[in-house]
């Protein structure tokens, strides 16, 4: 069932993060997204094994909507360890998860990319972004991305100059 310390809920970390609602009187929670996004809520339905069916339903705004919800008080108290309170968008408690691991980083990403991200493109450009109410959350995220460009940049540029020893090319 539930397990903290998995990449799926690493996933849904994400998703609470962006589309998700914690009540603030009751141990509900709930992620809504778009219908056309439906299936991403069925994965966390399954990682759940909640017995609950995902929704569809139009809001008042006139959108397709899906919306996945359960009842759990660990979930619940496991969130506030990262930083997602009831109120979250508005909440000073509301930052980057610190207790998160490097490892699931972008378990965690993805998840808030699936909840509030985008990609745009014209002729000469493309650019992908993720929205969130907290500055924190977009800050680390920036750092993070550009350590692992770095890193990566880093060992790219370190393969490019190492030339093994070739017979011929030695001079004297």
């Amino acid at each position: 069932k539930y397990n903290l310390y998995e990449n799926n809920f690493n996933n849904i970390l994400g998703l609470i993060a962006s589309d998700g609602c914690i009540s603030a009187s009751n141990n509900q929670i709930y992620i809504e997204l778009q219908r056309n996004d439906k299936e991403i809520l069925e994965r966390v339905n399954a990682a759940l094994e909640n017995e609950r069916e995902v929704k569809d339903y139009t809001n008042a705004r006139n959108y397709d909507n899906s919306k996945v919800f359960f009842f759990s008080k660990q979930i619940k108290e496991d969130l506030k360890q990262y930083h997602l309170v009831p109120n979250k968008t508005y909440s000073s408690e509301y930052c980057y998860p610190e207790l998160l691991e490097e490892k699931y980083f972008f378990d965690y990403l993805l998840g808030l990319f699936d909840g509030d991200g985008s990609i745009k493109t014209s002729r000469d450009w493309a650019a992908w972004q993720v929205d969130t109410s907290s500055k924190d959350v977009a800050e680390k995220i920036q750092q993070h991305l550009f350590l692992h460009v770095l890193q990566h940049l880093t060992q790219y540029l370190a393969q490019m100059m190492f030339f093994p020893y070739q017979d011929g090319l030695q001079s004297g």
